[in-house]
């Protein structure tokens, strides 16, 4: 079983878990995921491994939109998940001097990880993040300190400048 440490809303729907994991965490790297099943019933569901450490604190960012995925949202803090297997998939290869990373919205989840490597290696990354409103904006304060520079977009206005992410990175 795997002890849910920490959670936090960081949008509508989309919430933040922190797992104990200590397995998991020992080898995992940016670019990988972790199937996650609630319970011994349950499906296994994908989910980008958006940040671990040491100690087998594992982050994922968890979307409510199906069965599975609503099952777990009512898991409190300090509750359980039946299992997380992982680290899965081929780590992001980060050999490059001059990286620029692009999300919208939940993919912010995969390009975290990447920044933060990045950032640990003298290398900080150009980032560009989009929504399609202010409160979709996820992971700011965490990008803004492993980032170059960090570009921001919504598609309707409301928060730092109209437009999408592909118009900054055509502009850069």
């Amino acid at each position: 079983m795997y002890k849910i440490l920490e959670k936090r809303r960081l949008a509508p729907n989309v919430t933040e878990y922190v797992i104990h994991a200590p397995r998991v965490t020992l080898n995992a790297q940016p670019g990988q995921f972790v199937l996650v099943r609630a319970d011994a019933e349950g499906e296994r569901v994908p989910f980008t491994i958006c940040d671990s450490d040491k100690s087998g604190r594992l982050t994922v960012l968890v979307q409510e939109v199906g069965c599975a995925t609503k099952k777990m949202a009512l898991i409190p803090v300090g509750g359980e998940l039946s299992d997380v297997v992982g680290p899965l998939g081929e780590p992001t290869r980060l050999e490059s001097d001059n990286v620029c990373l692009v999300a919208g919205g939940i993919g912010t989840a995969v390009i975290y990880p990447q920044a933060k490597r990045l950032a640990q290696l003298k290398r900080p990354a150009d980032i560009i993040v989009g929504a399609r409103n202010k409160e979709l904006i996820m992971y700011e304060p965490e990008l803004r300190a492993v980032a170059k520079n960090l570009y921001i977009t919504t598609d309707d206005g409301s928060y730092v400048r109209r437009g999408f992410v592909t118009d900054v990175l055509g502009e850069l």
